[in-house]
């Protein structure tokens, strides 16, 4: 299973201020995605994938979502076709829902399957005012503007047509393996393979078809599953060649072929890992190009000319969204503003950096959401973040490859650890009384494995772990637990040992857990179980959960926060009852990932628009006595004076009782004093640093109380 997120909660003291919710906003991110397709018309440029379909109408500079009426299929094929009333339509296939169009550039969408047996539509190809679309069931066609759809497969039946391509009155498809190619000459009514020469094996994902002269077609069909490269087809008498050896073992996903300026043809293809290539003699041979082009998997290609006859080539990825090169693919720019990942499955708070990890990447935001920057390529199920000891962060990510990690904020990457068949699916950050850290890594079939050396070495801990498929990881006081497939464990010694803690419980999947206090919280997909005596017994706490799908938790004082397949709920009465929180634009849309910062609750979606947030000033109140307001969060102030000789004040806050250790360390990351060590009142506190018999220089200052962390640092000057 999958779809595994961990979550990192910070703990704080509130009460439920009303049940008047306010409003959800998107956050600017995280951008890219999976681009399976593009069209363009005119100066409008539209990407299709898992998130339905993005315009841009700026050359690609931003982006705004055009899904209404989609229904969150995943868009396969994008077409624009002239409408006969001087405007232009633009025809979206999809998986699983046929065909939809719209004329208002995807304002609205109306699906149009009228005579349409098949649901799957991986192509769509235009002639005139004839339209074609190729199907998993063979191909089908419309002459009024897609209202109706006729098959028209004689010679090819039902077979998997993944490509289609226009020349003249020529219409070509590319199948799976077999007959790799068909030609119809006769609007569709009759179709014949022109491969004789072709190798059966072909998987012809991409296909494009030009004119090269007289009653001269060539056509170019790329292999997108066996490596066999690109095939070369003349009318002329030739036949099949097999061209460009240079691409001989690469996987061809798209091709397309664009006029010069020359009169003639240069061709562009989109590979599987290896970026794109470019030929300026009909396939002959290839030239990789792609500056800045990082991200290698290239799924779809298109262009257009804009008015100054310059021509924008635009390619989708795999991963990081839409990419654009105005110099004929020499130098690419990535081009993703407002263009967000649809699918985010754990968020991490370290200080004021936000991460997200998606399908498609880690992402880091420093302003709560606004700008964000990729800092990983490659599905994400967990992450994980934590102080350095050096003033940076050590970033953990759990992948479906390994467990990758970063000792500086993402700038380069290293794999800690890699256990072949076994998944990393859940991540956690343990901190134990004295403010020593331990990382623990689930897997999906491996158990748990232990790292107190910041990922340098790993013990596997699963001894009275009965279970090995670890979904969701997580700290309560000095206890570690671990939600399996098959139910809760508990260690309460650093997970050397485990123990089965399921009294009350159905042998659920354990997919998110929080702690507040001795209350224990499970997110499961048959709704939220509750305990109030450490894990020792569960109950039911699902009343108003509209969905029982729960994905995430977060904790929040005597307030919880669910993220399910239907949007937000929250409870505040430990999970007695569930109110909907998903007033507003952001609807009811899959939650898989929630984080609470001090100010802000932040919610991951799938198949929406990334992450959404919401200021908890909007939901909660933080009470005390008259004239003195309680803290508001875990908060470490900045040192005062500063720079300092000899002594500092250092300034924190709680936001309950806490166990606290304050120490002192130089930027070699040796201890140089202990300043707290013991358990404190939530509330204010003050301590006074003497660095009297210490070197000019600077320092780090580091608070752990309870889940909380942070670190500062201080100067000292003689």
């Amino acid at each position: 299973m999958k779809n595994v997120r961990l979550l990192l909660i910070v703990l704080f003291v509130s009460t439920w201020a009303s049940k008047s919710y306010g409003q959800w906003a998107p956050s600017n991110g995280p951008f890219g995605g999976s681009v399976m397709c593009l069209a363009t018309s005119g100066a409008n440029i539209f990407a299709g994938g898992g998130f339905g379909v993005y315009l841009s109408t700026n050359d690609g500079a931003t982006w705004s979502n055009v899904s209404s009426g989609l229904a969150n299929y995943s868009v396969t094929a994008l077409a624009a076709v002239p409408n006969g009333k001087g405007g232009v339509n633009i025809f979206a296939g999809t998986y699983g829902g046929g065909i939809f169009s719209s004329a208002n550039n995807g304002a609205s969408w109306k699906q149009i399957n009228s005579g349409l047996t098949s649901s799957k539509v991986s192509s769509i190809a235009v002639m005139g005012v004839n339209i074609f679309a190729g199907t998993l069931d063979g191909i089908f066609l419309s002459t009024i503007y897609g209202q109706s759809w006729s098959p028209v497969d004689s010679g090819i039946g039902d077979a998997d047509v993944l490509s289609l391509a226009v020349s003249g009155s020529s219409v070509f498809a590319g199948t799976g393996y077999g007959y790799a190619v068909y030609c119809s000459n006769d609007t569709g009514k009759s179709w014949a393979p022109i491969d004789s020469e072709l190798a059966s094996a072909v998987y012809s994902s991409g296909l494009a078809a030009y004119s090269s002269g007289t009653n001269n077609t060539e056509v170019i069909v790329g292999d997108g599953a066996s490596g066999l490269g690109i095939f070369h087809y003349t009318n002329n008498g030739q036949g099949w060649i097999r061209m460009g050896t240079t691409l001989k073992g690469t996987w061809i996903h798209s091709l397309t072929a664009i006029p010069n300026k020359f009169g003639g043809v240069e061709l562009f293809a989109g590979t599987g890992g290896d970026g794109v290539f470019r030929s300026t003699d009909d396939g002959v041979s290839w030239v990789k190009v792609g500056v800045g082009l990082t991200e290698t998997t290239v799924l779809a290609l298109a262009f257009y000319t804009d008015l100054t006859g310059s021509l924008n080539l635009f390619a989708g990825t795999h991963a990081s969204g839409v990419y654009i090169s105005t110099d004929e693919g020499t130098k690419w720019t990535q081009t993703n503003e407002g263009f967000h990942s649809p699918d985010v499955n754990t968020i991490a708070l370290s200080g004021a950096s936000l991460y997200a990890g998606t399908n498609t990447g880690v992402f880091l935001s420093a302003d709560n959401g606004n700008l964000w920057t990729q800092i990983y390529t490659g599905g994400v199920h967990s992450l994980t973040a934590s102080p350095n000891g050096s003033g940076g962060t050590n970033l953990f990510v759990a992948t479906d490859l390994g467990l990758f990690r970063s000792t500086d904020d993402g700038a380069s990457w290293k794999g800690a650890i890699t256990l072949t068949g076994f998944p990393f699916l859940s991540l956690c950050t343990y901190l134990d009384q004295s403010g020593d850290t331990a990382i623990f890594v689930g897997c999906d079939g491996g158990g748990v494995y232990r790292s107190t050396d910041q990922g340098a070495t790993w013990a596997k801990v699963n001894t009275g772990l009965t279970d090995g498929h670890i979904y969701v990881l997580g700290q309560s006081g000095t206890n570690l637990y671990a939600g399996t497939f098959f139910g809760p464990f508990v260690s309460t010694d650093m997970g050397d040992n485990w123990t089965a803690i399921n009294t009350g419980l159905p042998g659920v999947g354990i997919y998110s857990f929080a702690a507040e206090g001795t209350h224990l919280f499970l997110g499961t997909l048959q709704g939220v179980f509750v305990s109030a005596n450490n894990g020792s017994s569960w109950s039911h706490a699902d009343t108003g959960l509209s969905d029982p799908r729960v994905y995430a938790l977060a904790a929040f004082g005597t307030d919880l926060f669910a993220g399910t397949a239907a949007g937000v709920f929250v409870s505040t009465d430990n999970g007695a009852y569930w109110t909907s929180t998903n007033s507003g634009s952001m609807g009811a849309y899959a939650v898989h990932a929630l984080a609470i910062s001090d100010k802000n609750l932040f919610a991951g979606t799938y198949y929406g628009v990334g992450i959404w947030k919401r200021p908890l000033s909007e939901m909660v109140t933080f009470v005390g006595n008259a004239g003195t307001h309680g803290p508001v969060t875990f908060s470490l102030g900045q040192n005062f004076p500063n720079p300092f000789n000899p002594s500092t004040i250092i300034t924190y806050q709680l936001a309950k009782n806490e166990y606290v250790v304050l120490r002192v360390f130089d930027m070699l990351g040796r201890k140089v004093a202990t300043l707290v060590d013991g358990r404190q009142a939530a509330g204010d506190h003050s301590v006074t640093f003497n660095a009297g018999n210490l070197p000019s220089g600077v320092y780090l200052y580091r608070l752990v109380a309870g889940a909380f962390h942070a670190t500062g640092k201080l100067l000292l000057l003689r």
